[in-house]
């Protein structure tokens, strides 16, 4: 890890992303939920970092041997699929569902269409055959939004997953943050669809700062990154935190 930008550091931990998962070069910010839980992906440290997060899965619930285990196989699956598709960030709501163990997850990529510009006439016919929906971000810029389900589990226990993704092309780049989230429920899946365009309309991009460290004066002298409004809704569902994002190669969190 870079030691540079430990003297701006906004919160106390640092989290490394895996160093072959894109990312701009450029400064971003944008809000996550505090109540879900980072999956690390780190090729040295993910398979403690996933051990510890089995033991921990459910806080305050011993859970037995073999459900352990389940969850440990259940996060090294989730891993080596961020890792092979070049994942940033995943995070995991850990829960009970029909009195078996199980768990929503949202990744946070990004795609570098170089040399073309990012472009949201291009993420919409990408997604043509998934009745992509056009809605803003907080900064008024559009993005795709696109709902779909899908069978999952084995053939003898098949049930449904319902997946949510936002596709935000960064304007006057060639950068696009890709949002995912899969629930395996419908209730559920409509926490996450919310999540998703939570985390994507909080997402603000600086592209004017590429090659720079995180520096105090993006937000004003001795001010900290933009934080969430606290209206009630929010406060019961999902109190989101703010993240520093930068080309360094780790997140503030």
């Amino acid at each position: 890890m870079d030691d540079s930008r430990s003297s701006h550091t906004l919160a106390p931990a640092l989290v490394d992303y895996h160093p072959d998962a894109p990312r701009p070069p450029f400064i971003w910010t944008a809000q996550l939920p505090t109540t879900w839980r980072f999956i690390e992906t780190h090729p040295s440290r993910w398979k403690i970092a996933a051990t510890r997060l089995a033991d921990d899965y459910l806080p305050g619930v011993r859970l037995r041997s073999a459900d352990k285990r389940a969850v440990l196989r259940q996060i090294e699956e989730t891993v080596a699929q961020a890792q092979k598709t070049g994942v940033l960030m995943a995070l995991v709501l850990p829960g009970i569902v029909e009195e078996e163990l199980s768990a929503a997850v949202l990744l946070l990529r990004w795609i570098d269409s170089h040399p073309a510009p990012a472009s949201i006439v291009a993420a919409q016919r990408e997604l043509a055959q998934k009745n992509p929906q056009i809605e803003r971000t907080g900064a008024g810029d559009s993005y795709v939004l696109v709902s779909h389900t899908l069978p999952t589990g084995p053939l003898t226990q098949r049930r449904t997953a319902y997946n949510h993704q936002a596709f935000y092309p960064i304007p006057n780049t060639t950068w696009t943050l890709v949002v995912s989230g899969s629930a395996p429920n419908e209730q559920l899946g409509e926490l996450v669809a919310d999540c998703v365009r939570r985390v994507i309309t909080s997402v603000r991009a600086h592209p004017d700062t590429e090659g720079e460290q995180l520096i105090p004066e993006l937000f004003g002298e001795n001010s900290p990154p933009p934080t969430p409004s606290h209206d009630s809704e929010a406060e019961k569902e999902e109190e989101m935190r703010s993240i520093q994002a930068t080309h360094t190669g780790a997140y503030q969190q």
